[in-house]
């Protein structure tokens, strides 16, 4: 059987049609409707257990290189967010709780004009002792520190259904 060009043609178009289609689809992560005032966000992390406060560690890395990637990429002249480990207090606090349950929480305190003041990162550590599990965890929940809300895309790290948060 002989194709001709023009049904060749139809084919290739209903096959690449869905790619197409997806390529304009844009893609946003709701906010909660905060932002911080300053742009440098100091964070208070226990240094016990270590595999877990390194975990927290790298998620701070993680997002500190995210958001320089945003910058150069979309933003160049514009302010982003940097998280700096404390040694002392914070803006934001990180606990760790030792339970049965794997998930996080993340919690910031709104001060006047819709500005973040505080936040809470709480981390669930009891079952878990990889470090790249609290850095997982961590790194969504300080997308929430940064005002993110959940996101729709399955594998997105703010996705509410994700592996890391029950």
């Amino acid at each position: 059987m002989k194709l001709s060009f023009v049904t060749v043609t139809y084919l290739g178009l209903l096959v690449l049609l869905p790619v197409l289609a997806h390529a304009d689809t844009t893609y946003t992560i709701p906010l909660k409707g905060g932002r911080w005032a300053i742009y440098t966000i100091t964070v208070s992390i226990p240094v016990e257990p270590k595999t877990s406060h390194d975990g927290v560690v790298d998620a701070l890395g993680i997002w500190n290189q995210a958001q320089e990637w945003f910058r150069a990429t979309y933003y160049p002249d514009g302010k982003i967010y940097t998280f700096k480990e404390s040694s002392g207090g914070g803006q934001v606090r990180v606990q760790f709780e030792k339970t049965m349950k794997e998930s996080g929480l993340a919690q910031t305190t709104t001060g006047s004009g819709g500005t973040y003041i505080s936040g809470r990162v709480k981390i669930n550590v009891g079952i878990s002792k990889f470090r790249s599990f609290v850095s997982d965890v961590a790194s969504h929940e300080f997308g929430h520190i940064l005002g993110l809300g959940h996101a729709p895309l399955g594998d997105d790290l703010m996705n509410v259904a994700s592996q890391y948060e029950l």
